[in-house]
């Protein structure tokens, strides 16, 4: 069985990857991308699932508009409430308006982290969750049959 820890260790293996918006790959990813292929290089959910995902977050332009990267969380993952968080959690975090990015938590020792392409770094990155990081977050998710 997969854990939260599996999750979070196969993400860290993307740190340093360029970003590029709409990426799917080591040449370039973006935050949905490399959500995407953690979950297909640990065959978390079916192959079909994750292409689905991908096509139907695939031509929005710079940003998600209506709620649709809210709306493709709900529809493959399951909701995790903020006081029952893991590492290997997915959080949907919102910059300005609408929510628009998402991180995978990690840990190091006590310290809770987040693993996320980010397009202002150029990279795939992982550094602390501080306050203004937390703030960000609309809700969390967790990929269906993780412990």
């Amino acid at each position: 069985m997969i854990t939260g820890e599996d999750i979070a260790l196969a993400a860290r293996g993307w740190v340093g990857t360029p970003f590029r918006h709409q990426g799917r790959g080591p040449g370039g990813i973006d935050c949905i991308g490399l959500v995407a292929r953690v979950a297909r290089d640990l065959a978390l959910v079916d192959g079909d699932v994750i292409d689905a995902i991908e096509r139907r977050h695939s031509g929005y332009g710079t940003e998600p508009s209506g709620g649709r990267l809210q709306r493709l969380l709900d529809d493959y993952m399951l909701p995790v409430a903020p006081a029952d968080r893991q590492i290997g959690d997915v959080a949907l975090m919102r910059f300005v308006r609408e929510p628009q990015h998402v991180a995978i938590l990690d840990r190091d020792g006590g310290r809770w982290l987040i693993i996320h392409a980010y397009q202002r770094v150029g990279a795939c990155v992982r550094h602390g969750l501080d306050r203004a990081w937390a703030a960000r977050i609309v809700r969390l998710y967790r990929f269906r049959g993780i412990d």
